[in-house]
């Protein structure tokens, strides 16, 4: 649901679920007014989805000099009644999408109720597998990852549930439920049938204008709605861009790197995403903002086009110092021979180096170029 203000109190501590098996939210608080280190109040709130968060229980801390059983009982309600004003507030946003939790799929890390079909995709320290499900014979893709990993992995796993259980739209990938065992969490997404935008660009050697307007168009709308939901996607790429032959759509996929952005604000830091589609700031300053997806996008138009980067180098170092040299984009003959100019000047304003004049989401989505004849 996301940590809240709660008047008249102090979070100490606050815990959020991130699976199907946990779904309690746990708020240790202590009234503001008091400057004693006593007083610790826990409330455990139950959250089911769909519904409104409920008061599960309540918990003293045994150093609470003569709690007020009854004004305890008082304040709780008042803090759930909170929850669920925030909760109904941005669910009518659609800030919120919590899918229904069935019985666990998955026990003791056997696919109990799918049936493995191959492996699809491998990273760092994740597995995807297409599954069927047993009941309705539907194509699944389940991302294993293993919990035996280090903290920064493992904290980078629950912010992506966190994430996921957030995103809902239509040029995104969904997710349809998440489950921890022991050993490993298990991430059940819906399968996407067409492959991806790498293995279309390999397969076709480049895509025409019309072809790439009708991709970035799809990813524009998905982009445009995670940065309105304060979602920053960190690694646009050809690989995470699938195809759904079904509908007929292209969808942004993976959000292992991606980040929600606080309510104060998105400055972001960390060396998150894919070296060739990081924006130049990434690497120059401290901090940066929702701009870099901007930038990926540029590259990504570049590559769809082409089926090459527009950077020089063949190191890690050579790459990165082609990024942030701020030099013009060069357009390479023969492949961008009998592209437009329009098209070109469209890429130099997704790749402007300084994040301050790049064109933002709503600007890269109303340019002339990309809305002519999509």
């Amino acid at each position: 649901m996301g940590r809240l203000d709660i008047p008249l109190l102090e979070i100490v501590k606050y815990d959020e679920p991130v699976s199907s098996i946990s779904k309690d939210l746990t708020y240790e608080c202590k009234h503001k007014a008091s400057t004693s280190p006593k007083g610790i109040l826990r409330f455990l709130m139950k959250w089911t989805p769909k519904a409104h968060p409920q008061i599960k229980k309540i918990e003293y801390n045994s150093i609470i000099d003569s709690p007020n059983v009854t004004y305890h009982k008082n304040l709780a309600i008042k803090v759930a009644t909170i929850l669920k004003k925030d909760y109904q507030h941005k669910e009518s946003q659609g800030l919120y999408h919590v899918p229904e939790f069935q019985d666990s799929h998955i026990v003791e890390g056997r696919y109990d109720k799918y049936s493995l079909d191959q492996k699809i995709g491998e990273g760092a320290y994740a597995v995807v597998n297409k599954a069927f499900c047993y009941k309705t014979n539907k194509p699944v893709a389940i991302k294993e990852m293993k919990t035996n990993v280090s903290e920064e992995n493992y904290d980078k796993i629950r912010r992506e549930i966190q994430i996921l259980f957030i995103v809902d739209f239509e040029n995104c990938v969904s997710m349809l439920d998440n489950v921890e065992t022991k050993d490993s969490i298990f991430i059940i997404m819906e399968f996407i049938s067409g492959g991806d935008l790498l293995d279309a660009i390999v397969s076709q050697g480049r895509f025409t204008e019309p072809q790439t307007k009708r991709v970035l168009m799809d990813v524009l709308l998905g982009l445009t709605y995670l940065h309105n939901t304060g979602i920053v996607h960190r690694d646009i790429k050809p690989e995470n861009i699938l195809h759904d032959l079904e509908k007929g759509i292209w969808k942004i996929a993976d959000f292992g790197s991606a980040v929600l952005c606080t309510q104060n604000g998105c400055e972001l830091t960390g060396f998150e995403g894919t070296l060739q589609y990081m924006a130049p700031e990434v690497f120059l300053s401290e901090r940066y903002s929702m701009a870099i997806d901007i930038w990926s996008m540029g590259v990504l138009c570049y590559v769809t086009l082409s089926g090459y980067f527009p950077w020089q180098g063949q190191t890690d170092a050579e790459i990165q110092e082609s990024i942030t040299s701020h030099e013009p984009i060069i357009f390479y003959s023969p492949e961008f021979d009998t592209i437009s100019n329009d098209a070109k000047e469209y890429m130099k304003r997704l790749l402007e180096s300084d994040p301050t004049k790049r064109c933002n989401i709503l600007t890269a989505k109303s340019d002339h170029w990309i809305t002519h004849s999509v």
